[in-house]
């Protein structure tokens, strides 16, 4: 056996041990049923096995047959030898799908255009797809696509081996066609292997014909334009591509590049495109043309309203600007709907892009808002510039919305919460919209500006507004000044400061906002202190006609020093004898809402952190009220006392004792509400009704038929029985039963107590 014959014979057994591995597929096995799935995980390391065995076998099976082939040709075996009607060494090393093979084959200088079995030459071959391949069962532990793509990519291989070392000449259009069948039945496929193959049958020195395609069939153009191969598409425009070929869909090739999710490929693919110019108005069957396509997919994307940064809007907004940059137009419609898109999402370039090629600078959306309404929301990197470009174009600032907004408050509004909205950025901006406009906004265009930014203590946004003659003294709709919101906000005292010096007047107000009455709510003495400095009127009312002092002691004030607060209103000249609508003057407010603690701070409990009084302030209230003139005494339109008051509630005994000892007039059934509404076991109870009783008050009068020393023998403490009858209480009286406090007595269960109680009515 000549040497050329042991060449063919090894190509050969090279083919049977690559079949063997094909075989090991299933590929070249009738269609079997497919046995039960194996989890996941199984399936993944039997793969994983496998292939590790496979490349093993393989590696070591190359190196020897590589090392046997070199040795033949080094021997002068004719590459050439055939056998007519039978396979070339060179066809045989195809069919195994070789390259390294096919490579040293190509060395020797065979034919490559020979003709063997069923008529095909090697590049034939290599093209040649069996028509049952894609319908073969494969095995559930390997994916099929996976399987064609090692093959497909394996006759690739041996291709680009040909095409390299062939003088293809007038069959490179043939030979394109083929590769054009073939890639279309498989997907996947290596793209630096496909760029390398078309670079040489597409040169540029003989020019091919690749306009094959038929109407709505998708052109090699548009093919490899789907597959992202951007260098095969440069070589396909080099060979006069049809551009606007209109393909599956009626889509051309400029419809596909939008489906590109990769802004570098996306860019790469479209300049190349634009290059030949295109015709930018071709529409597919959905009636768009490749911007609209952009603008349509881009409005839909959910997520541009969630996330600035979305690569798939940047490729999108991307494109968009290009497309306009190269001379597409659409309906201006469309273009406000990815203005008003882009203003949602910050994106303040791509705005300019489209206001500089066609939209509307005052397109509105459906609520009057045009983009300076609503681009405040994300990051502010590049509004100020916008801002200048949206002036220059002719742009007007000072636009309401159908609620009667302008920019400026929608501006404020978006950024009163973010904790850095009072950055020099916003002030900037906010100067630069005010300077900007046609005319001053202090002519009640929008009088809620100052209101925004100090409702939420921008300091330097207030100073903007102020500087741009904004009235300090405005009210809004729900009768607020500026003065009145900042008694609330943060960084209250600078702008409280700063509007008192742009002429503020702490007494403007209607009875339902009022400046003082907001920071004594706060509890906020420096505040307080200012306000009055700067003339606000210290025994003001509110529309309930409640004072400063009700305010301060009312359950709707926040806690605070209430001592030192008092003694400021009190320092003040406030009247602490006022009364509100129901006659009734603070003293009144502070029993019924103020705790006992807060009260009488000096008689707390000395170990317990108080978090309400400073060491300095630590007195009790009723002393320092009736010490600056209060009137114990004072009558509301009820006929009821302050004591009486605290009689009726049950709670706060002490606070009894302190207006008894400031001088109260117990009235004639005050005992009877203490014995009845307070619970008995109280201590402090006993101080107080000791006291009423040395006040005066009559131990007898009780309403009902029963008495005040029944009522204590059935539930108080012994004590209290001995404090009644010491004081005249009458021993005998009988309930409608006919019971005397001695028969409740004899009942009780507490054998003890019964006995002092009976020993007492004795």
């Amino acid at each position: 056996m000549d040497n050329s014959n042991k060449l063919a014979k090894i190509s050969d057994i090279s083919g049977v041990k690559k079949r063997r591995i094909v075989d090991s597929f299933g590929l070249n096995e009738p269609p079997l049923k497919a046995p039960k799935q194996s989890s996941s995980d199984e399936t993944k390391e039997k793969e994983k096995d496998y292939n590790v065995n496979e490349k093993k076998e393989t590696d070591d099976g190359n190196w020897e047959l590589m090392k046997i082939i070199d040795f033949l040709i080094s021997h002068k075996a004719n590459v050439n030898h055939n056998n007519e009607g039978c396979d070339s060494p060179l066809i045989l090393a195809v069919r195994t799908e070789n390259s390294e093979v096919v490579q040293r084959i190509l060395k020797a200088n065979p034919n490559k255009f020979y003709r063997g079995k069923d008529h095909l030459n090697a590049i034939d071959i290599c093209l040649k797809v069996v028509d049952d391949l894609r319908v073969t069962t494969i095995g559930p532990a390997f994916s099929k696509d996976r399987v064609l793509g090692r093959l497909a990519n394996r006759r690739l291989e041996c291709l680009n081996e040909l095409v390299k070392h062939a003088d293809l000449g007038k069959q490179k259009e043939h030979i394109f066609y083929q590769l054009f069948k073939f890639l279309r039945r498989f997907f996947k496929f290596d793209e630096i292997l496909i760029t390398n193959i078309c670079s040489r049958l597409l040169d540029s020195e003989n020019t091919i014909d690749v306009n094959f395609a038929k109407n709505e069939e998708d052109s090699p153009l548009i093919f490899f334009c789907k597959r992202r191969v951007v260098a095969v598409v440069e070589k396909l425009l080099g060979c006069n591509a049809d551009v606007n070929h209109a393909g599956i869909g009626g889509s051309t090739v400029l419809h596909h590049v939008i489906d590109i999710h990769d802004e570098t490929t996306a860019m790469s693919m479209l300049n190349c495109l634009l290059v030949v110019n295109p015709l930018l108005d071709r529409k597919d069957f959905k009636g768009q043309t490749a911007l609209e396509k952009a603008i349509y997919v881009f409005y839909n994307n959910t997520n541009s309203y969630i996330n600035e940064n979305d690569a798939r809007n940047n490729v999108l907004l991307t494109l968009i600007q290009r497309l306009l940059e190269a001379g597409a137009v659409t309906d201006p419609e469309k273009l406000g709907n990815v203005l008003m898109k882009c203003a949602q999402i910050g994106d303040f370039k791509t705005m300019e892009s489209l206001f500089c090629h066609g939209a509307d600078l005052d397109y509105r959306n459906i609520l009057g808002q045009t983009v300076l309404h609503v681009c405040w929301s994300e990051s502010l990197n590049g509004a100020l510039d916008f801002l200048k470009f949206y002036v220059q174009k002719g742009g007007v600032l000072h636009n309401k919305d159908i609620n009667g907004n302008l920019p400026l408050t929608s501006l404020l509004k978006a950024k009163c919460y973010n904790e850095r909205a009072d950055t020099v950025d916003i002030a900037e901006i906010f100067q630069f919209m005010i300077k900007s406009s046609i005319k001053s906004i202090d002519d009640g265009d929008d009088p809620y500006l100052l209101h925004t930014a100090v409702r939420h203590g921008l300091i330097r946004t207030a100073i903007a507004i102020l500087d741009a003659k904004e009235c300090a003294t405005v009210e809004n709709k729900a009768h607020e000044t500026p003065l009145y919101l900042a008694t609330r906000a943060h960084n209250r005292k600078e702008l409280i400061d700063l509007l008192l010096r742009n002429g503020a007047d702490p007494n403007q107000h209607t009875s339902f906002k009022i400046p003082i009455v907001s920071a004594v709510k706060q509890c906020d003495v420096p505040t307080v202190s200012t306000l009055i400095k700067t003339g606000a009127s210290i025994n003001v009312k509110d529309k309930f006609g409640r004072s400063l002092l009700h305010v301060l002691y009312s359950d709707k004030s926040k806690k605070g020093d209430l001592c030192l607060m008092t003694k400021l209103l009190l320092e003040k000249g406030i009247n602490v004898n006022g009364t509100d609508k129901v006659g009734r003057s603070a003293l009144f407010t502070l029993l019924q809402y103020t705790p006992e603690e807060n009260i009488f701070p000096s008689s707390s409990n000395k170990n317990k952190k108080d978090v309400l009084h400073s060491k300095e302030t630590r007195e009790d209230m009723v002393p320092v009220l009736v010490g600056n003139g209060l009137d114990v005494n004072l009558v509301d339109k009820s006929d009821n006392t302050a004591l009486d008051g605290v009689c009726s509630s049950g709670i706060n005994p002490k606070a009894g004792i302190a207006l008894l000892n400031a001088g109260a007039n117990p009235r004639s059934n005050c005992l009877e509400k203490a014995i009845v509404n307070f619970p008995v076991k109280n201590t402090v109870l006993v101080e107080f009704i000791d006291l009423l009783l040395l006040k005066g008050c009559d131990p007898n009068v009780f309403n009902g038929d029963s008495s005040n020393l029944i009522h204590v023998v059935s539930y108080g403490p012994r004590c209290l029985v001995e404090s009644l009858l010491k004081h005249g209480s009458d021993v005998n009286f009988c309930d409608s039963r006919n019971k005397t406090a001695l028969h409740f007595a004899c009942e009780l269960d507490r054998s003890n107590c019964r006995d002092d109680i009976v020993q007492l009515s004795n």
